[in-house]
């Protein structure tokens, strides 16, 4: 039997939200769109990334943990985006 839990080790983006591309396609782990992944975490309802090399990797335990959550509170609600104005000068950092 194997020592190690689902929940250790790293997920990539593509083990979280599936891979359309492959052939056959996969299914993530969670059913949105990597434009609605990314904002779940600028927002902090998702964890951020950890970096290794270029790629973003994520601890699958609180991957997990996230997934536990979204099933007991039924739903994240991502805060309203702002529409910004091309006129509007981007904020300064």
């Amino acid at each position: 039997m194997n020592s190690h839990s689902t929940h250790d080790g790293f997920l990539r983006l593509k083990d979280i939200l599936g891979d359309r591309k492959a052939r056959p396609p996969t299914r993530g782990l969670l059913p949105i769109a990597a434009s609605t992944w990314w904002e779940l975490v600028r927002a902090g309802e998702a964890p951020k990334p950890l970096k290794i090399g270029r790629a973003s990797v994520w601890r699958a335990k609180d991957i997990h943990a996230l997934i536990e959550r979204i099933s007991r509170e039924g739903a994240i609600t991502l805060p309203r985006r702002t529409r910004r104005c091309a006129a509007e000068p981007a904020k300064a950092a």
